[in-house]
This record gives structure tokens, C-alpha cells and sequence, in this order.
């Protein structure tokens, strides 16, 4: 009686990553693929001029400061996006955006932000939220 010969395959070796490499690999490619979807996304743009680099710090913001950065919040503009506005204007006429609450308009004057030139928007933006207690916005709302 002869036995049927096995088929002699080159064994693999496998070592399992100890866990801790595995879960910075993950964390490592979701960030990768999280960070591919906010540059190429179409929402978010208001918070994206803020924050180009996603990340898992949390940067401590208010809830006045959250809501000028991303717009959501009490505003005309945005409660007319959902049909809770009848128009996308402030009372003064101008679009009711937060940055016009902010810095132009007549009937919030007394909160007014000082704002630099238009090409320096970005770097004024930047500059508010880098302030520890973001107060500058907490009483505009």
C-alpha cells in the first residue's frame, strides 16, 4: 500500500504585528482616507479655510465660535437653506452670513470684529479661532 503523495508547498511563515502596530496602521490609513475626502470634498468649506489638516485633536471651541466657523447657527442664510427663514437677508438688507453679523452690519455694530483687508481674510480667520477662550465671538451671538 503506497500512500498518495502530498503536494509540497513552500510554508509560509506568518508573524502576527504585535496589536499596538496594527492599530497605528488603521488609525494611520483611516486619517489618510479622512483627509483625502476633506480636501476633495464639497462640503465644509468654511471650516476647511480654518482647518486644512484633519486630525483627532479636539480644539476646544465654543459653541459661538463653532457656529460662526461653520455658519450653522442662528443665521439667516443658513435658516433659509431648511425653509425656517423667508429670506436669506439680514434686517439691514445684506446677506445674513455670520462674517456679515461679525464685521458689517449696522444693527450688531456694538460687537463688531475688527477685520483686515479682503486678502487677508484667511489669516484673520485663523487668528480668532487660535485665541484660547474665544470670547471675541461669544458675546456676538
Amino acid at each position: 500500500m503506497s500512500w498518495p503523495k502530498r503536494q509540497t508547498r513552500p510554508r509560509r511563515l506568518t508573524v502576527p504585528l504585535p496589536r499596538s502596530c496594527a492599530k497605528q496602521d488603521l488609525k494611520q490609513r483611516a486619517l489618510t482616507r479622512w483627509q483625502r475626502c476633506w480636501d476633495d470634498g464639497i462640503n465644509g468649506r468654511s471650516t476647511y479655510e480654518i482647518i486644512k489638516k484633519v486630525g483627532l485633536r479636539n480644539h476646544n471651541w465654543t459653541r459661538q465660535l463653532i457656529q460662526f466657523i461653520t455658519g450653522h447657527g442662528p443665521f439667516p442664510s443658513y435658516l433659509f437653506r431648511f425653509g425656517k427663514h423667508p429670506v436669506n437677508c439680514c434686517a439691514c438688507e445684506e446677506p445674513g452670513t455670520p462674517f456679515h453679523y461679525a464685521t458689517k452690519c449696522r444693527l450688531t455694530l456694538s460687537y463688531h470684529l475688527k477685520c483686515s483687508a479682503d486678502q487677508h481674510i484667511e489669516a484673520w480667520m485663523k487668528s480668532i479661532t487660535n485665541q484660547s477662550s474665544g470670547v471675541c465671538c461669544g458675546v456676538m451671538l
